[in-house]
Order: structure tokens, then C-alpha cells, then sequence
């Protein structure tokens, strides 16, 4: 068998990763938080046996990693009292969960019923103290001033949502559509004194919906040339075959 069909497969499957990250970008454009992830290619050259060069026909398409885009996204009004953004690349809330301390750029916070301020999914966020923010029960009305305080019945009452940084960002990972998980090659996060936000305002994805859009449509129409070039293959392969078989 031809090695070029196997060539062109691999492209097919890097078609395919690539449609599945452009539609899964195109529907998180509107989540809080959300970071869209760019698609990091790689060619690999086979090894032939013995000492010979490899030929040309045996290079593949390899998917290598999915890589978030770290920049800040859009910053969106909400005029949600609850809804704080942060329009710096390198600024993230700290949350807890039940793997240990993630970090979010999502700031659409939510009283659960024991008071704990929290993400949608019930996660804690964490003051400097590294302690979740509660809110005191009875409390009629709360927001956030853009320092990251807590403001109870029109009164700050000390408590602050705490904001990090990390000497490099590319070391984080993400640990599902809105966290990430810091690993070494991150150094370790760094409290931001004085941090800002935006008020009833919300980070949304970094790019608009056209773009994926038109990752989506190029990877169909690339996953289809490829898939017709497999099919070109296959049809040389069965007529050497029968000729063959009819010598």
C-alpha cells in the first residue's frame, strides 16, 4: 500500500481536531471566563529502515496541543451588580475546588445559600487570607467595588476577592472551560496588591464568532479535499490489485 494514503489520513485527522476546537470555541463565545484555544500542528517525519533518508511521502500531519489564548477578552456590561472583570492578560481569581486552588478569569459571582460568594458552579472564591468570601446573613443588598471588596448594605465590610498573577502564563493548563491549573512551569502565583476591576462587566472570549465560523467552514472544506484524496488512493490501490490478480 501507498504510503502517501496514510499521509493524507493523518491530515484527515488533523482536520477533524481542528473542526472540533473551532465549534467548541464557537459555542463558549458567550461564556464568562472563557478562553479560546488555538490548535498547535507539528510535522513528523518518519524513520525508513536501515540508514536511508526518509522520503518525502512518509511526512505527517501531527496535532501537537491545544494551547489557550491568554489574552484578555471583551470586556462586556451586564449591569449586574455581582459581574467584575479583569481587563488585565495576566490577572485571575482564585477559586477553590475540590482538586485544590484553580484560578478564573470568570467573575460572574453567584450568594449560594450558606452565604459563600461563588462561580455558577458552586466553587468558592478566595480572599487573600486564603479563605472563601461569605457573605453575612440578613444582608439585603451586596456588590463589588472595582478594588475587589465586598460591599454589604452600601458599606465595604473588609472581605476582598483575592487576584494573582504568574511570572509565565503559558505554564498554565486549562482545567475545564473556565479554570486553569497552574503547574510548575507557571512559577508560583503571585498576589496583586491592588488590583482593578470592572464593575458590571463581564470577560468574554477574545475573538467573535465570524472567526470560528470560518475555522469551521475551512476545516470542512480541507477534511473534504483530504478525504477525496483518500479516496483517490484507495481507487489506484483496488486497480493495481485486479491487475494483478489478472496476470
Amino acid at each position: 500500500m501507498s504510503s502517501g494514503i496514510w499521509a493524507a489520513a493523518s491530515g484527515a485527522v488533523g482536520q477533524i481536531a481542528h473542526l472540533d476546537n473551532a465549534s467548541n470555541n464557537l459555542a463558549n463565545l458567550d461564556t464568562a471566563g472563557f478562553h479560546v484555544d488555538r490548535m498547535v500542528f507539528r510535522r513528523a517525519l518518519t524513520d525508513v529502515t536501515g540508514k536511508q533518508s526518509s522520503h518525502p511521502s512518509l511526512e505527517y500531519s501531527v496535532v501537537q496541543s491545544a494551547t489557550p489564548d491568554m489574552r484578555a477578552g471583551r470586556i462586556v456590561p451586564t449591569g449586574r451588580e455581582l459581574d467584575v472583570a479583569l481587563p488585565d492578560d495576566n490577572a485571575f481569581f482564585a477559586v477553590q475546588t475540590e482538586h485544590g486552588v484553580r484560578y478564573t478569569k470568570a467573575g460572574n459571582t453567584q450568594i449560594m445559600p450558606d452565604g459563600a460568594l461563588a462561580t455558577p458552579d458552586g466553587m468558592p472564591y478566595l480572599g487573600p487570607n486564603g479563605r472563601p468570601l461569605v457573605v453575612p446573613m440578613g444582608t439585603s443588598q451586596v456588590s463589588i467595588a472595582p478594588s475587589g471588596e465586598l460591599q454589604v448594605d452600601g458599606e465595604l465590610d473588609g472581605q476582598r476577592m483575592m487576584v494573582v498573577s504568574f511570572p509565565n502564563t503559558a505554564g498554565l493548563e486549562k482545567a475545564g472551560s473556565v479554570l486553569f491549573h497552574a503547574t510548575p512551569a507557571a512559577g508560583l502565583p503571585q498576589r496583586v496588591a491592588d488590583p482593578y476591576m470592572q464593575t458590571q462587566a463581564l470577560e468574554k472570549s477574545t475573538d467573535r464568532a465570524f472567526a470560528h465560523m470560518r475555522d469551521v467552514v475551512n476545516a470542512t472544506r480541507n477534511f473534504s479535499m483530504v478525504s477525496q484524496v483518500i479516496e483517490a488512493f484507495k481507487a489506484v490501490e483496488d486497480r493495481a490489485a485486479r491487475d494483478i490478480v489478472g496476470k
